[in-house]
């Protein structure tokens, strides 16, 4: 479909009636992806107009309904954090399974794990006991966190580790016969049921 053929209707079509066949499966669109698909058809035909393709762009006519911004308030306030039993296996685990010390670090600290990965040593204060980064907003970018009083012993041992290879990065991944900073594939999940 041409873009200065597209209405309201069709893009409402789209959001309300659309389907995608995902692994044999035919899904319909949560309330999230009705808003990425209403974004979506907000920004092409904001380009079509500004290159005078076409003389209005009609997906700016309405808004999603009330039910559906609802539900994606819902969705976003959904946070399942771990039980005191999962903590407790982490715990557990702590000293013979993979990145369970990042997991702890994570649950004490509130990095998203983009911005525990990019943890400088730098910006590691263990006389003080903070760390300084983040990233995505304004209010967390370079916010200093504390460091949990549990959690200060992994930090001091990720600390040391990458001192000892010559990282200037807090987390480093053992390939079997170097360090690195960064995986470049994915790394199969451990099972933590010990």
């Amino acid at each position: 479909m041409r873009v200065k053929d597209v209405r309201a209707r069709h893009v409402k079509d789209c959001m309300e009636e659309g389907t995608a066949v995902v692994r044999a499966i035919e899904q319909h669109p949560s309330a999230s992806m009705k808003n990425k698909i209403k974004s979506l058809f907000n920004l092409m035909p904001d380009y079509a107009l500004e290159y005078e393709l076409v003389d209005r762009n009609y997906s700016r006519t309405f808004n999603l309904t009330e039910e559906t911004i609802k539900e994606i308030q819902t969705v976003k306030k959904e946070h399942m954090p771990f039980t005191e039993e999962e903590m407790g296996r982490l715990w557990a685990h702590v000293d013979d399974k993979r990145f369970v010390d990042a997991m702890l670090i994570q649950c004490y600290s509130g990095w998203r794990p983009q911005e525990l990965g990019l943890l400088e040593l730098e910006n590691i204060d263990l006389e003080n006991w903070t760390f300084q980064g983040g990233m995505k907003t304004d209010a967390g970018m370079d916010r200093v966190v504390p460091i949990h009083s549990r959690i200060r012993p992994l930090v001091e041992r990720k600390y040391k580790e990458a001192l000892e290879i010559g990282s200037k990065h807090l987390f480093n991944i053992w390939s079997g016969t170097r360090f690195r900073t960064s995986p470049r594939r994915s790394i199969p999940s451990e099972n933590l049921s010990g």
